[in-house]
């Protein structure tokens, strides 16, 4: 058996616990995403969580942002998804759209599913042939994550099942770069210095310096997000190659407003089970190892402007 990449994996994973419509489906659909990305070492699956080749349509707004990728075959506009989540469910989406008119009434099984859907979804004349052969294999990977020695997923050993908080509106920052490989291995907390996320917001779309970051915590609690979690952003010099980097909305002084709290701690939640990060890998800007400057953030937003405050706030608020 060939060997899957670390985030098809994961996905494996997720799929396994996710709620779909026709769910014996899930065996014949992973096969397909097998195929399409190459168990996940393909760019598209790699950088952009994009495991099904899917090309943009308007439809897919909801799901997935649009990013120009040059495929073997060429140039065009596809899909990124943000979360393993987001890949899910805008597969279904767009598996419902007008050419795949009729699929619902090709659900019996995975093979009459594949029989109907595949050859719109791919001309070649052995597709739907290699999907079936990765069918046997595909329900081996879901039946071994939904065995009960495989449903915890988070690595603090909770048995809490941690779902990406809603993010309000992903705006893309134009300041969003590879990571040439590096995993995700920690996260680096922030203050805005800004009083209102609309002036950070502005700020992560033009600055000379393409300062940016992947996600900014407003005051009220609402979740913003300017770069995906699979590129790097310019946050923290030094260390931004392999982290997270999470902005909150207040000026020098201010601590965590209650919403504002609620919802870090659940984004950093998710962020944790999602990369396998621990606790003593969350910084604050000033204290991440590897950092080569000197600055006030995340000032006392923790309680005091100290490492030791940082992780008392997250054994109390995250643990």
């Amino acid at each position: 058996m060939a060997t899957l990449s670390p985030i098809f994996k994961k996905l494996v994973a997720r799929y396994a616990l996710a709620d779909i419509e026709f769910p014996h489906l899930k065996p014949i659909t992973l096969a397909q995403w097998m195929l399409e990305s190459g168990r996940g070492k393909s760019e598209l699956a790699k950088e952009f969580l994009n495991f099904g080749g899917l090309k943009w349509r308007s439809e897919m707004s909801p799901h997935a942002s649009k990013i120009y990728y040059e495929a073997h075959d060429g140039g065009a506009d596809y899909c990124t998804f943000e979360s393993l989540d987001k890949y899910i469910h805008g597969y279904w989406r767009f598996i419902g759209r007008s050419p795949y008119d009729g699929w619902r009434e090709h659900t019996s099984s995975g093979e009459d599913f594949i029989d109907f859907v595949g050859p719109i979804y791919c001309p070649s004349d052995d597709y739907v042939d290699k999907v079936k052969d990765l069918l046997k294999e595909a329900t081996k990977l879901l039946d071994a994550e939904a065995s009960p020695a495989n449903i915890v997923v988070v690595p603090d050993g909770t048995g809490n099942i941690h779902l990406k908080p809603h993010v309000k509106e992903f705006i893309q920052s134009p300041y969003s770069f590879s990571r040439n490989g590096s995993p995700i291995r920690k996260i680096v907390l922030h203050y805005t210095t800004a009083s209102t996320a609309s002036s950070t917001i502005n700020h992560f779309l033009n600055n000379s310096k393409t300062v940016s970051a992947h996600y900014i915590v407003d005051k009220n609690g609402d979740i913003y997000q300017m770069v995906h979690d699979s590129h790097r952003a310019h946050h923290c010099a030094g260390s931004n190659s392999d982290s997270i980097g999470i902005e909150h909305v207040a000026v020098a002084g201010d601590q965590l407003t209650v919403a504002q709290e609620e919802a870090s701690a659940a984004l950093i939640r998710w962020l944790v089970a999602e990369y396998e990060i621990s606790l003593n890998r969350i910084t604050g800007h000033n204290f991440t190892p590897g950092y080569t400057g000197s600055t006030s953030c995340p000032n006392v937003l923790f309680g005091a402007f100290t490492p030791e405050a940082i992780q008392t706030w997250l054994q109390e608020n995250v643990a």
